[in-house]
């Protein structure tokens, strides 16, 4: 008699695409794509969002890292919870429509039906959704507590409980802070400090050194015991959010987000 063992296999995102990568852009910016972009034809007009696309060469790279080292581990009888770059793009989208969902409402409403598909694993469904944050903010997130050994490692981890709204998540790791000295222009010594704090002048007189992030909460962390700041340095992915928010004025973190 022979027997049938089921085992775990691992299941992987294949490279993105021109299109994939065109189709994340209209996701996370609103890109208003021309004809010929859509149809994957040559960009038919200069006012083409599109054209700034060499400019995000940086971050579309960050993206390919980030998704080609995404592996589910597909326990038997489960379905992994990414097989495209859409189905990560779903849960962008989702979050950006619904910025008030606790992560634990995101989860159901993302992994319940799965189009009638076999339900995902748990370990599975927090990878999925840690990545789509990672792709949307540029931050570590994590479902769990941070481990001693990533935090020896300089590497941390906001952690998005599953009771907290995404907007409420956002709000934490980025709090609003207003620093009068530094925002009040009048303020002639702090206009002094702040024209004296170049990268030169800190690498030569105070011995700093500076190494880039993909982190946007580690940018300008100190690391006092090796001397180093770190620069965030996805400079591209921060205009393209700036561009869709320059003429709105003052508006809050759901606003902002589904724009």
């Amino acid at each position: 008699m022979v027997y049938a063992f089921c085992s775990s296999q691992n299941s992987r995102l294949r490279v993105p695409s021109d299109s994939d990568l065109r189709e994340l852009s209209q996701v996370l910016w609103s890109w208003e794509l021309c004809d010929g972009c859509r149809l994957g034809r040559r960009c038919a007009t200069s006012n083409c969002p599109s054209q700034r696309i060499k400019r995000l060469g940086r971050f579309f790279d960050y993206y390919k890292d980030m998704t080609g080292s995404y592996e589910s581990e597909v326990e038997p009888g489960k379905a992994p919870a990414l097989k495209t770059h859409q189905n990560l793009f779903d849960i962008v989208k989702k979050l950006k429509s619904n910025p008030d969902l606790t992560r634990a409402q995101l989860t159901n409403d993302i992994f319940s039906c799965l189009g009638g598909q076999k339900q995902t694993s748990i370990v599975d469904q927090d990878a999925a959704v840690n990545l789509a944050v990672r792709v949307m903010l540029m931050v570590n997130c994590s479902a769990q507590r941070q481990s001693p050994g990533l935090l020896e490692q300089g590497i941390y981890h906001s952690r998005w409980h599953s009771d907290v709204a995404f907007s409420q998540f956002i709000g934490d790791i980025f709090p609003m802070t207003d620093h009068p000295g530094l925002n009040d222009n009048s303020a002639r010594p702090f206009l002094d400090m702040r024209t004296a704090l170049t990268a030169r002048k800190l690498k030569k007189r105070a011995g700093l050194k500076f190494r880039p992030t993909d982190d946007l909460r580690s940018h300008l962390r100190l690391d006092q015991r090796n001397g180093v700041v770190e620069i965030y340095h996805h400079t591209a992915f921060l205009k393209e959010h700036l561009r869709i928010t320059k003429n709105e004025g003052k508006i809050g973190i759901c606003n902002a987000l589904k724009l």
